[in-house]
């Protein structure tokens, strides 16, 4: 019975599980969450936390042991197994809103959206007026124009759209160009992303995925002014080498926006991108085309140099494997 209540708890409890991803500040931090009574109020998960956190942080210990757990817990009282699942449950909510809370104090963009939201719906110009432009100085100082900083790009210009509509000025309204700006590229950028990966694992995996939709896709792509949006651009070519394994001429062009996509995408995303160049050389190569050889020489060279390989923050063996078989 021990045995099996240690095993049903250690291995099949939520609870544990959460709690084991976190780290050695979080312990000390969801202590005080829990202290906090806006966020709770029961002392009954107080108390069965800090037993828990006795067992930190990897809760392998015969003590959690459901009796025994229950003892350090209430061991003036009888052991009551609904009454115990009913505050690890109720622990295990509060460690998922603790997560939330912790991840949304680190959205500056998010919390920022939801206090210039409020500043309009309440009439606060003077403190969203403020609010606005510290905003927008803390998106154009991030170092990346991805995805994710159109879309942040987007809500800030929503807000100012419904500013304007709301002041019912005459002068014209530049953030709504603004807002389908950033919302069509956030679009095309995780469309075209993904789009790509899907390619890509059809060219590895034996149950294939439908492509359909892609050609649609290359036809908006082929009506976009070439000199609207760098991240699309990049996205764009890596598209058409996927599509077509003999396209040097759009292998030739993303080998040029390669620089830039240092600079326009975080290093996680970057490294897929030089990954796709480095694959159209090396399907090329094979296919009997030497000439590329030395194209993934360079490219490998400057992924190492900007430390693009390096996403992982290790290189992985077969990276070093191609790089050492390519030099030499």
């Amino acid at each position: 019975m021990g045995a099996d209540a240690y095993l049903d708890i250690v291995n099949k409890s939520k609870l544990i599980d959460f709690l084991r991803t976190f780290r050695t500040g979080d312990f000390r931090r969801f202590r005080e969450f829990l202290d906090s009574p806006y966020f709770n109020k029961r002392d009954d998960v107080r108390q069965f936390y800090a037993v828990l956190l006795n067992l930190a942080p990897d809760f392998h210990d015969p003590k959690l042991e459901r009796e025994a757990l229950w003892e350090k817990y209430a061991p003036d009282r009888p052991y009551d197994r609904k009454e115990l699942n009913y505050v690890a449950n109720f622990l295990l909510q509060l460690a998922e809103n603790y997560i939330a809370t912790e991840r949304f104090q680190q959205d500056d963009t998010s919390r920022n959206s939801e206090v210039l939201g409020y500043c309009l719906l309440n009439g606060l110009d003077k403190h969203y007026r403020s609010a606005y432009q510290k905003s927008e100085k803390a998106l154009h100082a991030e170092p990346y124009r991805d995805a994710d900083w159109q879309i942040n790009a987007w809500r800030l210009a929503a807000l100012e759209m419904q500013n304007f509509y709301m002041s019912r000025s005459r002068r014209a309204d530049l953030s709504i160009h603004k807002v389908v700006e950033h919302l069509d590229t956030f679009y095309l950028d995780k469309k075209l992303e993904l789009s790509s990966e899907i390619l890509n694992l059809n060219q590895i995996l034996s149950d294939k995925f439908d492509t359909s939709f892609i050609k649609d896709l290359s036809l908006l792509l082929k009506d976009r002014d070439a000199s609207t949006t760098s991240i699309i651009e990049i996205r764009r070519f890596v598209l058409y080498i996927l599509l077509d394994p003999e396209d040097v001429a759009s292998f030739h062009r993303l080998r040029e926006l390669l620089p830039l996509a240092r600079r326009v995408y975080p290093p996680e995303r970057v490294t897929g991108i030089f990954g796709y160049a480095q694959n159209f050389c090396i399907r090329r190569i094979k296919a009997g085309d030497t000439s590329f050889e030395l194209e993934l020489f360079n490219i490998y060279k400057e992924s190492i140099e900007s430390k693009v390989m390096f996403g992982t923050g290790y290189l992985i063996h077969w990276d070093l494997k191609n790089v050492c078989s390519v030099a030499l």
